[in-house]
């Protein structure tokens, strides 16, 4: 078994552990469909920020992106994750929103992609949410400066209604 890949309860213990011992934490948080250069990017940024970076991934049953999606399931988006260097460790948040995972994991960072630095983009509508989540907790949101990419586009445009 690949041991990146916990829940998020060990999540939460793991990251009691490295405030311990001195550690910082982030976290990354997303769908994370169909992995493309933006996301390489993105986390690469956000491991440099940090000592340990986690990646949480929204179940199947919460994303909201259109038929046929997520592209992949919930088990494929976690071992590509896994597979990234740049990764500590990346689990599922089996719930709508980030928000009780913050409130819960309390990370020093949370790191989103410049897309979310405008609040009224977010077609979610829970960014500011994360944000106030985020800030409750001790911790620092940090847009990521890597340019805006899509996986939602590059889906559809590029692949076939009826593959998806």
């Amino acid at each position: 078994m690949n041991s990146k890949l916990i829940d998020r309860e060990i999540a939460i213990e793991l990251r009691d552990e490295f405030l311990r011992q001195g550690k910082s934490v982030g976290l990354c948080h997303g769908t994370f469909d169909f992995i493309h250069l933006g996301h390489l990017r993105h986390f690469n940024e956000a491991a440099s920020k940090v000592d340990i970076l986690m990646c949480s991934i929204t179940a199947d049953e919460f994303v909201i992106k259109g038929d046929g999606r997520p592209y992949y399931n919930e088990l494929e988006r976690l071992e590509y994750l896994s597979n990234l260097t740049m990764i500590d460790y990346c689990f599922v948040n089996n719930e709508q929103t980030s928000i009780n995972l913050i409130k819960e994991l309390k990370p020093n960072f949370y790191f989103k992609g410049i897309d979310y630095k405008n609040n009224e983009d977010d077609p979610t509508g829970n960014i500011g949410f994360e944000v106030e989540s985020v800030e409750g907790v001790g911790g620092v949101v940090h847009y990521t400066e890597t340019s805006k990419r899509s996986s939602t586009e590059i889906l559809n445009k590029y692949f076939k209604k009826e593959l998806l």
